[in-house]
């Protein structure tokens, strides 16, 4: 009986109070004429916390991009000009219209840091960064330097030294042989 006196009203329980978690510092400063630098930003509730999927994201340039299941949204920044930028993301909460902003500093080069680069390895000749290919090997000690003019937006940066490949192929003998 009560079923026939009360209508039933359909509740949407989104995510309609947004807020942006803070920044992530970009790992590289994007170089100008060079691969844009990828900035990101986080949408989630303000209630649960959770990750808000399909929130659009309005960035600077007038460029939006919605998060992605993760809340994750992303704009490739490519500076025209050296020096310090200033990249602002927003979002607006659809439950009140309130827009929140999140500021990100960025620093663009005016030229690419690593090819005034050189790289010494064993004491040997200096070469320019990536120009010749080294064979250290196991279970040796050997010395990498590399060397960059003073005023390089390297110097006090944490780099870290990778290696690709697999190195140079074994040589394979033939059963009995070698």
């Amino acid at each position: 009986a009560l079923g026939r006196l009360a209508s039933s009203n359909r509740i949407n329980r989104d995510h309609n109070r947004l807020k942006i978690e803070p920044s992530r510092e970009l790992p590289v400063d994007p170089v100008v004429g060079q691969q844009p630098a990828t900035l990101w930003t986080r949408v989630v509730s303000h209630y649960t916390e959770a990750p808000v999927e399909g929130a659009p994201v309005q960035w600077t340039s007038g460029h939006s991009s919605p998060t992605d299941a993760h809340g994750w949204s992303s704009f490739a920044f490519a500076p025209l000009t050296a020096g310090a930028h200033e990249v602002v993301a927003s979002v607006v909460s659809p439950y009140d219209g309130y827009e929140q902003r999140q500021s990100m500093s960025v620093m663009a080069l005016a030229n690419d840091p690593w090819a005034s680069l050189s790289v010494r390895f064993d004491g040997g000749n200096a070469y320019p960064w990536g120009q010749k290919t080294v064979f250290p090997r196991r279970k040796g000690q050997h010395r990498i330097e590399l060397l960059a003019p003073d005023d390089n937006p390297l110097i006090g940066r944490q780099l870290t030294l990778g290696m690709t490949g697999t190195g140079p192929a074994a040589e394979r003998y033939p059963a009995g042989g070698g």
